[in-house]
């Protein structure tokens, strides 16, 4: 018997989450070349998605825009966590986090230190990173890409959420509105965001 919790023990030590594993993008030690004057990597100390204005050897793997970095990296990492309240420092905060079996970002009452990286300031960072990742998949309808309709679409290279005429955008959701794309695919709505 004690044999065998001793193997049940490193067993657990071997099991490795697969957002942080080795070989993966998000995680410190990935090398890339980038000439981008401006990119997001994800800091996992953080939790976040990090602006970079460096051109060179990065130890992150780079993003163009912080909402790739964010369905890329957090969403396979932080969104998955269960909720932590932290420890109580200084004031509490209302907070959101994703609650993974419900796929909502749910209110709690963050007590103000520590935690883990499933902790949103809005309800639109919390969607738009948890539930933003549909913006980059392919669209389920094809019927939209047969006719000539209007449609918005998430341009993974500019940020931004653009028009489609007469057609549809196959490598990414697409949407009926330009507000539509903006609250699903957009950490920020557009007047807050600077170029």
């Amino acid at each position: 018997m004690h044999s065998f919790l001793r193997l049940l023990i490193s067993v657990e030590v071997v099991i490795i989450p697969t957002g942080y594993g080795a070989t993966d993008e998000c995680d410190s030690g990935w090398k890339e070349w980038k000439t981008l004057t401006k990119g997001y990597y994800y800091n996992k100390t953080e939790h976040r998605c990090v602006l970079r204005n460096e051109i060179g050897v990065f130890e992150h793997k780079v993003f163009p825009t912080e909402e790739l970095c964010d369905w890329n990296c957090r969403a396979n990492t932080d969104c998955l966590e269960s909720m932590d309240a932290g420890q109580r420092c200084g004031s509490p905060q209302l907070m959101y986090y994703y609650d993974k079996e419900t796929c909502q970002c749910t209110l709690f009452l963050y007590k103000g230190c520590g935690g883990n990286g499933n902790i949103f300031a809005t309800l639109r960072e919390c969607m738009v990173t948890c539930k933003g990742r549909g913006c980059i998949s392919p669209p389920r309808d094809s019927d939209i890409c047969t006719e000539k309709y209007i449609t918005y679409y998430y341009n993974t290279r500019t940020g931004k959420c653009e028009e489609r005429k007469y057609g549809c955008h196959r490598d990414g959701a697409n949407f009926k509105t330009q507000k539509d794309c903006f609250r699903s695919c957009l950490l920020r709505s557009p007047t807050s965001t600077q170029s």
